[in-house]
């Protein structure tokens, strides 16, 4: 499945082809079944209306990119080659996530 390009999508390489990021997100939220299956918290009702929306979508995504990278290491027991494999994503762009987050080093419950 292909999504044209706006200009303002940030297309990746996904599941089954390229997708864009509102997308990938539905989809993850279709495939996990809702919040009861994943854990997660569902999209909020209410917003802050002091912060923009690109403000809001920033912080809902960086939430979810956190909340995925811990979820995937804890079933790999912070193997991060395993865990990319099953997230079918890059070894080193797995590794820098989990450390953007604070999820690998000194303290974190994954491996050096």
């Amino acid at each position: 499945m292909t999504i044209a390009d706006t200009g303002t999508s940030h297309a990746f390489t996904g599941l089954e082809g390229n997708f864009a990021r509102s997308e990938a997100f539905d989809t993850a939220a279709r495939l996990a079944g809702g919040a009861a299956t994943t854990g997660l918290s569902p999209v909020p009702t209410e917003f802050d209306s002091s912060l923009s929306y690109g403000q809001t979508r920033s912080a809902f995504e960086a939430e979810f990119e956190r909340r995925y990278v811990s979820w995937l290491l804890e079933r790999h027991h912070g193997n991060i080659s395993a865990a990319a494999r099953e997230a079918r994503m890059d070894r080193k762009h797995l590794h820098d996530l989990a450390k953007k987050h604070g999820l690998r080093g000194r303290g974190s419950n994954g491996r050096r």
